[in-house]
């Protein structure tokens, strides 16, 4: 189940192996994570039960809920944010192809030059070198569509969806969606033992650790009065980059089109 994120123990940082199954006298079948290195003897993690790992995750995945204030006021922000930069499209997309025209005209100008000799060949490869990464980052930022934008800010909003309520959707969910969702919050999952029950510590996705944080801080910006009637510009500035940048993308991609409703 656990096969979509990255899994390991605390105690020797070694990926674990896969569940190993005993059946007991009554013939019942119980499913334990172990550690690789109790196999080379340099971790004396013991077993731990399937279903403890599981309840230990599901505490991590409460830990992250957030109000239904707070994710209104989260809601408004990112659609603020996409709105912000739909209006600013239309002008830099103007900048943009006045620069990407004289990019366009230093490259024929150094092309000329290096057909009639006028340049040492070093220094006009380093200074063609120069303006072709020039163009390509102009092409680049003039290849981000609207419609690319409003992905990116669905892939926010489907974030503040699923953290609404993470640990039902979690213990309700099949296998198939359970790592869906693990890979899609965390990045990696550390497995240990405090001596009582199952332990887990986790890092979470870097997009979703800024959504979520930028959530909470603007909700208690707005609780402790802090604003009033305006949008925190840091936590926009934030939805902002994110809108706005090509990796703002849910870990598992394609594969993590899941709807909240339907679980």
């Amino acid at each position: 189940m656990w096969s979509a994120c990255q899994i390991w123990f605390g105690r020797s940082a070694r990926r674990r192996t896969e569940a190993v199954k005993r059946t007991d006298q009554a013939s019942q079948i119980y499913e334990y994570y172990f550690c690789r290195g109790r196999q080379e003897n340099d971790c004396d993690l013991p077993y731990l039960p399937t279903r403890e790992v599981e309840r230990a995750v599901g505490r991590q995945f409460a830990a992250l809920t957030l109000s239904p204030e707070t994710l209104s006021v989260a809601r408004t922000e990112v659609l603020t944010a996409l709105e912000q930069v739909l209006s600013s499209k239309t002008e830099q997309l103007k900048r943009l192809r006045k620069e990407l025209k004289q990019v366009e005209g230093q490259e024929d100008r150094l092309v000329d030059l290096a057909a009639d000799g006028s340049l040492a060949t070093g220094k006009l490869r380093e200074r063609l070198k120069e303006v072709q990464i020039r163009k390509n980052r102009i092409r680049d930022q003039l290849g981000s569509t609207d419609e690319e934008l409003r992905t990116r800010t669905d892939t926010v909003l489907a974030y503040l969806d699923l953290l609404e309520r993470p640990e039902a959707l979690y213990v309700g969910a099949s296998d198939s969606i359970k790592r869906q969702l693990l890979a899609a919050f965390f990045r990696r999952i550390w497995v240990d033992d405090d001596g009582h029950q199952a332990a887990v510590a986790v890092e979470l996705q870097p997009l979703l650790a800024v959504v979520r944080d930028s959530a909470t801080a603007s909700a208690q910006q707005k609780s402790t009065g802090e604003i009033s009637g305006a949008h925190p510009a840091e936590q926009l500035n934030l939805y902002l980059q994110v809108i706005c940048s090509s990796n703002a993308n849910l870990v598992a991609g394609e594969r993590f089109e899941l709807s909240t409703s339907r679980l």
